[in-house]
Formats: structure tokens, C-alpha cells, sequence
């Protein structure tokens, strides 16, 4: 199967061979607790496109199996460490967190934690659980990003753009981006471009659209009829190719 060679996965990094990840992208999916409808709808499009992409897994859904069996796809865990933070936690410690997600998705390597949290003991953690790579740090747009390696060898791949922070800048006034132009800029570090399957679903046009579908995240047919046609990520992620 033909594919786009300048789309990687982030297993395919050498950070010590630059020519490994000069001028490369990398598609990933922050699966967020999609319902198993809207999720389809993200790897279909993605195995039609044939394009490499990574997974970062939040719950056991029957779609692991169709996700592993691509040999375009990897995946990697999506920890949620928010409720740490809650007075209203259910107790679970982030190690306890982490291995949750490393039973459902055994021998993985690769996380990027919700909401991006991150911490050197939460890398003592990654450490001891076998992760080897993050993509957990947000430099948003910014020129010859490069992968570098932690202290303690775990390698990161900062993220060049993620839907969620277009959006975000798109309904708080911000200048305007053009993500298409984005695109058109030639650069000799990576570019990891981060999307969620709820977002390529709606075609979300902006928060405010995002925050009334909320009520209907497992109303599949509520949410069909708040498909957007205008341009969205949807549209961002088709442009990649």
C-alpha cells in the first residue's frame, strides 16, 4: 500500500538521524472518550486517505483491534491526570492511572497526557511503566521544532498544531491563522499536528459550536445533524495529505 513518506509515525524517529525527522509531519488522534460512532468515522477516513497516524487511547473500545491491525497506525496512551487535581477524586494515584491505560493497550511506549500535564514525577512514572516517547509539550506554530531527549532519556516530540488550540484562538479574538498557509511553509524540524475525532466528526467551526454538542456526545444522531460545512479540522486534516 502506497502512503506519504513525508507522514511518520513517531516510533520511526531517530533523534540522533536527522534526515528520520527533518521536514516530517505526524498525524495524531487524541481519541478523548469518543463514542465508538464518531471514532469509526476518524479511522475511516484515515485508512482511506492511507495515511500513518497515531492513537493516543483513553478507554477500551472493540476498535482497538481494527486500529492494530493496520500497519499505518500506532498507538499510545491519553492519561488523564485532571482528577489529581480535584478535591472530588475517586483516590486513583497516576501510577494507578497509567496502568489502567497500559492494560488496555500492553507494551506501549508512546503518551501524551490529557490536557498536556506533565511533571518529573509523572516521568518517573512513564520510566518505570516502559514509555520511551511523549508528546506532550505544545509549541504552538513555532519554526524547526526538533525532538530532544529528557534527562532521564525519555525522547519528546513537541506538537507544531492541534485542533483544539485553533479553535480556541479562533473564538477568543486572536489574530488570524491560516492553517493552510501553515502548510505551505517549508521547515527542517517536524511538525506533529494533533486532532480529536469528536472535532473531525462535527467539523467543528468554533467552541461555541463544540459546547452545544456536548449534551449529545452519545447521541449519534444528534450529532450527524450538527455536522458542519464549513471549513474545520476536517478540512485541516485532508490539506495534510
Amino acid at each position: 500500500m502506497k502512503t506519504n513518506n513525508e507522514i511518520i509515525n513517531f516510533k520511526d524517529i531517530d533523534v540522533k538521524n536527522k534526515t528520520t525527522w527533518s521536514g516530517k509531519k505526524i498525524i495524531s488522534i487524541d481519541i478523548d472518550w469518543a463514542t465508538d460512532d464518531v471514532l469509526l468515522e476518524t479511522i475511516e477516513l484515515l485508512e482511506r486517505l492511507k495515511v500513518k497516524a497515531t492513537f493516543f487511547v483513553t478507554h477500551h473500545t472493540c476498535l482497538l483491534r481494527r486500529i492494530k491491525d493496520n500497519e499505518f497506525f500506532e498507538i499510545g496512551i491519553h492519561p488523564n491526570f485532571n482528577e489529581l487535581f480535584n478535591l472530588h477524586s475517586n483516590n486513583n494515584s497516576a501510577k494507578d492511572i497509567v496502568n489502567s491505560l497500559l492494560k488496555i493497550v500492553p507494551d506501549c511506549y508512546l503518551s501524551r497526557s490529557h490536557s498536556l500535564t506533565t511533571s518529573s514525577f509523572l516521568h518517573n512514572i512513564y520510566r518505570d511503566c516502559g514509555i520511551k516517547i511523549l508528546s506532550n509539550y505544545s509549541m504552538f506554530a513555532s519554526d524547526e521544532i526538533k525532538p530532544f531527549e529528557h534527562l532521564d532519556g525519555i525522547l519528546e516530540v513537541p506538537i507544531y498544531l492541534h485542533d483544539d488550540a485553533l479553535l480556541y484562538r479562533k473564538s477568543n479574538g486572536f489574530e488570524s491563522f491560516d492553517f493552510f498557509s501553515q502548510l505551505n511553509k517549508k521547515s527542517k524540524g517536524i511538525k506533529v499536528f494533533g486532532f480529536h475525532p469528536i472535532h473531525l466528526f462535527l467539523n467543528t467551526k468554533d467552541l461555541k459550536h463544540y459546547k452545544e454538542s456536548k449534551p449529545f456526545l452519545k447521541n449519534i444522531n444528534k450529532l450527524q445533524t450538527m455536522k458542519s460545512d464549513l471549513i474545520g479540522p476536517k478540512d485541516w486534516l485532508k490539506a495534510l495529505i
